[in-house]
């Protein structure tokens, strides 16, 4: 499992991933959010955590009117869009709790899960690698949506489930 100095050194380039403007991100990222707003009948969530944010680039798109990202990195979290706030210890109370592309061996997937299903009260998403996404994620309540679709090389695995 990565530890918080590894992730320090692996945010010290910024946009360490490649996001900004790249089309297959910003595709992930409206599959996402379209997704999270049907399921709301189109309406924008209270409030929303993104569990492993990185710099918060798939939580400033995310459909909330309090946008609330949890992230061990320091660096990666100082550089969250000004609509993202930084929450450190979340406590319940999130219409819509986000794990995307965290839910891996090399992460402590098994605490974000327990996070996640401590801190939603209505819908948690999760949108994964499919042959690198954890089989536990069926812990995390009632499935109401699978769909997968390409992401760069990979098949990504999107999950919706009631809590």
């Amino acid at each position: 499992m990565q530890t918080k100095e590894e992730l320090e050194e692996f945010y010290q380039t910024p946009d360490p991933w490649k996001y900004q403007g790249n089309e297959e991100d910003l595709k992930r990222i409206a599959e996402i959010a379209t997704v999270a707003l049907g399921v709301n009948k189109g309406k924008p969530y209270k409030k929303v955590l993104d569990i492993g944010a990185g710099e918060g680039y798939v939580t400033q798109y995310l459909p909330a009117k309090e946008k609330h990202g949890f992230e061990l990195s320091d660096t990666a979290a100082s550089r969250f869009p000004s609509s993202v706030k930084r929450v450190e210890l979340p406590r319940k109370g999130y219409d819509l709790v986000v794990l995307a592309g965290v839910l891996y061996e090399q992460y402590d997937w098994r605490g974000m899960i327990d996070l996640a299903k401590r801190v939603g009260n209505r819908v948690i998403v999760t949108c994964n690698i499919k042959e690198n996404e954890r089989p536990e994620v069926l812990e995390l309540g009632e499935q109401v949506l699978y769909k997968e679709f390409p992401y760069h090389h990979f098949t990504e695995v999107l999950r919706v489930f009631i809590v």
